[in-house]
């Protein structure tokens, strides 16, 4: 259920169809993701799940793997 919270948030903010990005996905893959949507995808999941991320923890997300599992880290 978190994933697909996560994965929506993408599709939102990235304004694609859902089932176009995965777990997987980089900004390489997606003409969309630019420095701009990773900022608003960072503000819209600290909004979602009611959290903080530390700028450490950020620097080294690749896919949207690593947001996942970034909330995942910040919700235990």
């Amino acid at each position: 259920m978190k994933n697909r919270k996560i994965l929506n948030i993408f599709e939102d903010i990235l304004d694609i169809n859902k089932g176009v990005i995965s777990n997987r996905s980089t900004p390489s893959d997606i003409s969309e993701w630019d420095s701009i949507a990773t900022v608003n995808i960072i503000i819209a999941l600290e909004n979602e799940f009611k959290i903080k991320f530390k700028l450490k923890d950020l620097q080294e997300l690749k896919d949207v793997q690593d947001f996942i599992n970034l909330v995942e880290n910040y919700k235990l």
